[in-house]
């Protein structure tokens, strides 16, 4: 064990250390950040647990290599001033479904009227093939298979008949008690991308994007596909930089990705302002990523006063979000 300690622990310090740098400008780190990052993560806290009986040597390089690994986890360390709300608010939820369709959209819909929202952005609004229809939410995830359609607006109306106005795009979807007009479509493919809508509530206009980026499943297929789709998402921000805004999606990159730290540097962040610890959104690879993100511009007449993580593990691999959004 002594021997493979002596191996293993400069190993993990070489790759903490190539892991510094590797500055997030290079595709490598974008690379990196997707695929090996748990595992790194367990395998340093459990050398470093093993060190501690073998000599402190290794304890400190296994603890350097395990702060390394610090930037990947979405932590807010400081509780943030409670703000106080006023009458001018709406209600906000955000949450990617996965696969609207088969298990029951009405337990779906139940789950976000349950919070009360006013508009309300969802992904994945799939239907897929009638055989998982009645299945349990873990057989479907174990057939995980392409949609064969989406939900259109009457779909979506069955399940949220107070809300006057829906807009859809491929599988994302804008429901709203308040005016929605579409203003831009961007489709990566048949599955992904993001639309950009306008809201008016009481004679305000806000600026509405509801993204669904793709995941890169290896090393190099479909790296530059998302780094276009990002690209191009930038670009159309900067045309609404002055207007109240809110970004809100699913973009299959942790915090760690330059993909988000660019949004971080332009934007406010909802659930990193108002919600003290860690942040996780995904449960399926990487418990400790957060892949689901709540963007927003601050003015003196536009801010988010409250926001909040939920979860429900029958329904979804991601935990939605909610905010109290004030006018």
């Amino acid at each position: 064990m002594e021997t493979f300690i002596y191996i293993i622990s400069p190993l993990l310090l070489l790759l903490s250390l190539t892991n510094l740098a590797l500055n997030s400008r290079t595709k490598y780190w974008e690379l990196f950040t997707l695929i090996p990052t748990s595992f790194f993560i367990y395998a340093s806290i459990f050398l470093t647990i093993i060190s501690i009986f073998i000599h402190p040597l290794f304890i400190i390089m296994n603890v350097l290599s395990l702060m390394n690994f610090i930037p990947y986890f979405d932590f807010t360390f400081f509780k943030k001033k409670k703000k106080t709300a006023n009458l001018n608010t709406i209600k906000f939820v955000g949450w990617n479904t996965l696969y609207f369709h088969p298990k029951n959209p009405q337990l779906i819909a139940d789950e976000i009227l349950g919070k009360k929202p006013d508009i309300i952005f969802v992904q994945e609004l799939f239907k897929i093939s009638d055989k998982l229809k009645d299945t349990s939410f873990v057989d479907n995830m174990k057939n995980f298979e392409d949609p064969i359609g989406y939900l259109k607006k009457d779909d979506i109306k069955r399940y949220f008949p107070d809300f006057k106005y829906i807009e859809t795009s491929f599988d994302r979807g804008i429901i709203s008690k308040y005016p929605v007009k579409v203003l831009k479509e961007h489709a990566i493919n048949t599955k992904f991308g993001y639309f950009i809508a306008s809201v008016l509530v009481n004679e305000k206009e806000i600026i509405l994007v509801n993204v669904h980026m793709s995941f890169i499943p290896n090393f190099t297929f479909g790296f530059d596909e998302k780094k276009e789709a990002f690209r191009n998402l930038y670009e159309d921000l900067d045309l609404y930089k002055d207007k109240n805004i809110i970004i809100n999606g699913d973009f299959n990159a942790s915090k760690s990705s330059n993909f988000i730290r660019n949004l971080f540097n332009k934007f406010n962040e909802a659930i990193s302002e108002n919600v003290f610890g860690l942040h996780t959104s995904w449960s399926v690879k990487f418990p400790f990523w957060r892949l689901d993100f709540l963007f927003f511009k601050k003015s003196d007449n536009f801010d988010i006063v409250s926001a909040k993580l939920f979860e429900n593990g029958e329904l979804s691999d991601h935990k939605g979000i909610e905010a109290q959004i004030r006018i």
